[in-house]
């Protein structure tokens, strides 16, 4: 769906909607004379979003690359090879 972001953390799968979505469906409520205070605002979904990658990154679930400010999640350890993997 266009203009929403799940968390990947897993068992999550909280849903976020972009800031640039909200921006462009306010644009689109307000052409058409609509009320836009249900939807919210971009700086609280973007809070909203904040706050969550730090509650995943004190649970250890992901890691803040401070480079981007963004939150993302641990690499997968490789997993061990067995003698079934060979045909055994």
């Amino acid at each position: 769906m266009p203009g929403i972001v799940r968390c990947h953390a897993k068992d999550c799968g909280e849903l976020f909607i972009t800031a640039a979505h909200i921006r462009s469906t306010i644009a689109e409520l307000f052409a058409e004379g609509r009320p836009t205070k249900w939807l919210g605002t971009p700086e609280a979904e973007q809070e909203r979003r904040r706050k969550h990658g730090e509650y995943h990154a004190e649970r250890g679930e992901a890691l803040r690359d401070l480079a981007t400010r963004r939150f993302v999640l641990p690499p997968s350890p490789e997993r061990v090879k067995t003698a079934a993997d060979f045909g055994f």
